[in-house]
C-alpha cells in the first residue's frame, strides 16, 4: 500500500516536472521570438532613418546650390 502511495507521488511530482519544463522552454521560445521582432524593427527603423537622412542630405546640397546660384547671379 505505502509503495502505491509513493508512485502516485512521484508520478504526480514528474507530471509536474514535466509541465514545468515545457514551460520554461515555452517561455524561452518566446523570449527569443520577441528578441528577434526586436531586433527586426530597430534594423528597419535604422534603414529608414538612414534613407531619410540621404533625403534630407539631399535637399540641402540642392538647396545650398540655388543659393550659391541666386548670389552669383546678383541683383
Amino acid at each position: 500500500m505505502r509503495i502505491a502511495i509513493q508512485n502516485v507521488k512521484l508520478q504526480k511530482v514528474g507530471k509536474e516536472y514535466a509541465r514545468s519544463c515545457r514551460q520554461m522552454k515555452s517561455q524561452h521560445a518566446n523570449a527569443c521570438m520577441n528578441a528577434t521582432v526586436t531586433k527586426i524593427r530597430l534594423r528597419k527603423i535604422k534603414n529608414v532613418m538612414g534613407e531619410l537622412g540621404y533625403a534630407v542630405s539631399n535637399a540641402m546640397k540642392t538647396v545650398v546650390k540655388e543659393i550659391v546660384q541666386l548670389n552669383t547671379q546678383g541683383p
